[in-house]
């Protein structure tokens, strides 16, 4: 209704439908951004179409300013480039979404062998029977194991981040 209200094939605001083609392809990818894009293309050629028709027919309420339309073979052109541009943006945005999901997906699994790997390093450490303490740069303790606390009569709790 915004693209008719601004003069339908004369209006700049056609890059408007980039919008929920982008919005459908974050929640849905690829598969949703090229389903709104076509959609999109549907209703945006459906509106030119009915801008040429004739003034006596179904058009007549659509194209009021028929005198100031654009040629066919230049509404052609600018109806082509905007189809082309909304699959452009679906196939793109799609794309990137996918990217994103995929990302992140890698990512948690990293996190979760991170996570994996930090409970089996603590479970190595507590399980020594020799005491062992680690400590950062700044001579800041950072592990002190079981048995560490009963050598040392202190909890881990008491020493995590003290000068050694």
């Amino acid at each position: 209704a915004f693209i008719h209200v601004t003069g339908g094939i004369t209006s700049y605001f056609s890059l408007l439908y980039a919008l929920p083609i982008i919005a459908a392809s974050v929640v849905q990818y690829r598969r949703g951004g090229l389903l709104t894009a076509t959609l999109s293309a549907a209703l945006y050629l459906g509106l030119v179409l009915l801008q040429y028709a004739e003034p006596s027919g179904v058009g007549a309420w659509i194209a009021p300013y028929a005198e100031r339309l654009p040629s066919r073979a230049v509404a052609q052109y600018v109806v082509g480039l905007n189809i082309l541009g909304f699959f452009a943006v679906a196939l793109l945005s799609g794309s990137m979404a996918e990217s994103v999901r995929s990302a992140g997906v890698r990512l948690e699994r990293a996190s979760s062998r991170i996570a994996d790997l930090q409970a089996l390093n603590q479970n190595v450490i507590d399980s020594m029977p020799s005491g062992l303490t680690t400590t950062d740069p700044e001579q800041r303790v950072l592990t002190f194991n079981r048995a560490a606390e009963n050598i040392c009569g202190v909890a881990f709790a008491d020493v995590a981040g003290r000068q050694l």
